[in-house]
């Protein structure tokens, strides 16, 4: 049971990006010492596993029913942050959830490119004006200093 438990603990804090250093800080223990809840090799009071479930962003329940052989997937937006879920899904559907998000962003973004594509041929084209007017300007003025002064 320690080591089916462990192995467990071992995946779902490798899912987090979580090292075991960082474990064995929050636990207030060596790294050694939890790398033996990981291998099984320690038993594991009811205090400690509540404190590894809740950094791991779980339960103690989802720990001990987590199978790898499931296709999952962390949920991280506002009301489920940091909740791991374990999900009897297709890869599709799976895909589908952690892709339709950055869908959005990119149609967002897309709408912004195109916007700043108008305002950048906008600008172009008040350059252009500008630049006429001042060559406009540059030529009255050469024709005013030759009525002022006629002789140079």
């Amino acid at each position: 049971m320690e080591k089916d438990r462990g192995y467990k603990i071992r995946k779902m804090r490798e899912l987090r990006g979580y090292t075991q250093e960082h474990m064995a800080k929050v636990l207030d223990i060596d790294k050694t010492s939890y790398g033996h809840i990981e291998s099984g090799k320690t038993k594991l009071s009811v205090e400690r596993f509540e404190k590894i479930a809740e950094e791991l962003g779980t339960t103690c329940q989802a720990i001990d029913e987590f199978d790898d052989s499931n296709i999952f997937h962390i949920i991280n937006h506002q009301g489920n942050a940091g909740q791991v879920s374990i999900h009897n899904s297709s890869l599709e559907e799976v895909a589908k959830v952690l892709t339709e998000p950055y869908k959005q962003q990119i149609a967002i973004l897309e709408k912004l490119l195109a916007s700043k594509d108008e305002v950048l041929a906008e600008k172009d084209k008040l350059l252009a004006e500008k630049d006429k007017q001042i060559t406009i300007k540059d030529e009255e003025i050469q024709r005013l200093r030759a009525l002022l002064n006629p002789q140079g």
